[in-house]
């Protein structure tokens, strides 16, 4: 998964272990919704080395039955190419839209650069319906957001032009975020 732990998600003993424990903390803990970072992860069907996604993995299918009434929110991406699956992580998933956040970045912070058309603008506001309608999501499934955790925080999508990850501590050092921010730092 890229960030330490890396477990088979093939292997029968591994998708138990992960839904039982899900499971737990959901029916006797009381927890009610989980957010899976990098959760493509989930839906890789080959083992170690390779990644090769299916929405219609068993590990997907097995957590959303296993906690019909519990919040599911996945990060439709992973770490490597071919990782990113905004819209494919499966029906009962809401999923964070990074498409809404760079659709939004584009239109406040490079206007004039790029088109940013009202169509565009229509569909993410609206819930992305190309990326989740087609398998019964509703608007709810899009978790839309500007700033998170990985990269720029809000602030930064404002008063900064570029990354800039090499101050210490408190405010870096991080490797983290992606290099088209689509930020400015408004002149």
């Amino acid at each position: 998964n890229g960030v330490g732990p890396n477990l088979d998600m093939t292997h029968p003993r591994t998708r138990k272990m992960v839904v039982d424990s899900l499971a737990y903390m959901a029916n006797d803990l009381g927890i009610d919704g989980f957010r899976f970072d990098l959760a493509a992860v989930l839906g890789n069907t080959c083992a170690a080395g390779c990644f090769e996604f299916s929405s219609g993995s068993s590990l997907l299918g097995e957590i959303r039955q296993a906690l019909p009434d519990v919040d599911l929110i996945a990060e439709p991406w992973g770490i490597g190419p071919g990782t990113y699956r905004i819209g494919q992580i499966g029906a009962g998933w809401a999923e964070w839209n990074g498409i809404f956040r760079d659709t939004i970045r584009r239109d406040q912070n490079e206007e004039g650069r790029t088109d940013v058309t009202p169509r565009a603008l229509m569909d993410v506001l609206s819930g992305s319906p190309p990326l989740f309608a087609d398998d019964g999501r509703k608007p709810w499934h899009s978790i839309n957001y500007i700033a998170s955790h990985d990269g720029f925080a809000l602030r930064d999508v404002y008063i900064c032009n570029t990354k800039y990850n090499t101050q210490p501590w408190p405010y870096g050092p991080s490797s983290g975020g992606d290099d088209q921010n689509h930020s400015w730092d408004q002149g």
